[in-house]
């Protein structure tokens, strides 16, 4: 009657034993599960996070290289050039804004402007600091994400005329000289003189491109100027018209000559 007692407290005592050594696998286990865990929920906020990013460079640099088309001035001005609704680099940097917000500043926007091509390149990083990954060494922070656009089969645009049918909308007067190289020249007038070259007139620009019609009365352009050309949408349409203060010159008359205008307003 002894034997099969003493089996029995054995058998219990292995069962305890073994349930201890299971405890303690776990215990030893379940930090490593955790931390396993953890990374791979850093790395599934990091690849959200990147494709944000990417989503608003992406937008911006888009958004940026159209308003190189409206740009009337060259060389290093050009990348600060005022459109109308801001510089490049602002327009840039307002479309990531309002598709990520600044988090609570952690984010920035680099701009880097490359008129001569027509490209822009838009960088955006945010400095987010991952729950698990940095303990172990884990290089995924800062995240970043750059887009780079450029305009393709088109020039600049320097001078649009929006008027949709008058006379002589485009009018270079005897003489005059228009210089706008690498620029295109637009009248959005069907008329069938909507664009006029006077006499002794010169025009160098990339493109010339009349609605309507042109009517030469002697003047010279470097490359022909096109007739039935789409009209063009007024890119500057939708912008407030900037403020400005009293006047600075009055009734400005410049009748032959060559006179340097200074900065200011005309009026």
């Amino acid at each position: 009657m002894e034997a099969p007692t003493q089996g029995r407290l054995s058998w219990t005592s292995f069962l305890r034993c073994s349930f201890g050594g299971v405890a303690v696998s776990m215990a030893v286990a379940t930090p490593a599960v955790f931390a396993v865990v953890g990374v791979a929920a850093d790395f599934a906020a990091f690849t959200m996070k990147k494709g944000e990013l990417q989503a608003a460079a992406g937008a911006a640099a888009l958004a940026a290289t159209r308003e190189l088309s409206v740009i009337q001035t060259g060389g290093a001005m050009a990348a600060k050039a005022s459109t109308g609704g801001g510089t490049i680099e602002e327009i840039a940097k307002s479309y990531v804004t309002s598709a990520i917000g600044d988090r609570g500043g952690a984010v920035s926007t680099a701009v880097e402007i490359d008129e001569g091509s027509g490209t822009v390149k838009v960088t955006v990083t945010e400095n987010w600091q991952p729950f698990f990954a940095h303990f172990l060494g884990a290089d995924i922070t800062p995240v970043a994400s750059d887009a780079r656009a450029e305009l393709v089969g088109e020039s600049k645009v320097c001078i649009i005329a929006t008027t949709a049918s008058g006379l002589g909308a485009v009018s270079m007067t005897k003489n005059s000289h228009l210089e706008a190289k690498g620029c295109s020249i637009y009248s959005n007038s069907t008329n069938s003189s909507g664009f006029y070259l006077g006499s002794g007139s010169t025009i160098d620009a990339e493109l010339v491109c009349s609605a309507g019609g042109v009517y030469d009365n002697g003047g010279t352009s470097t490359t022909k100027v096109l007739t039935d050309c789409p009209p063009l949408a007024d890119p500057l349409a939708g912008r407030a018209p900037p403020s400005f203060g009293a006047c600075d010159f009055s009734k400005t008359s410049i009748s032959s000559g060559s006179v340097t205008l200074q900065p200011g307003v005309y009026c």
